[in-house]
């Protein structure tokens, strides 16, 4: 499972900040994965994605205002 910031690859090892984490668990008939987020900032915001072979994409906009955050699916 992949996850993805604008369409960019989202490393594991470029976590800044320790920022986020992510999870994912395989059953016998699909597949659940997670992207953990601690700390946003502006910078964090942009479409989220996550998908791999043979895995239905999914995909969330988050955007970061005054300190707040919101997702949008």
């Amino acid at each position: 499972m992949t996850w993805f910031l604008n369409d960019i690859p989202i490393e594991r090892s470029s976590a800044p900040r320790g920022s986020f984490r992510m999870e994912t668990e395989v059953y016998t008939y699909s597949v659940m994965s997670k992207l953990i987020m601690f700390h946003v900032f502006k910078r964090d915001e942009g479409k989220y994605s996550c998908g791999g072979l043979g895995v239905y994409p999914a995909s969330i906009t988050l955007i970061v205002q005054d300190g707040k955050h919101f997702a949008i699916p």
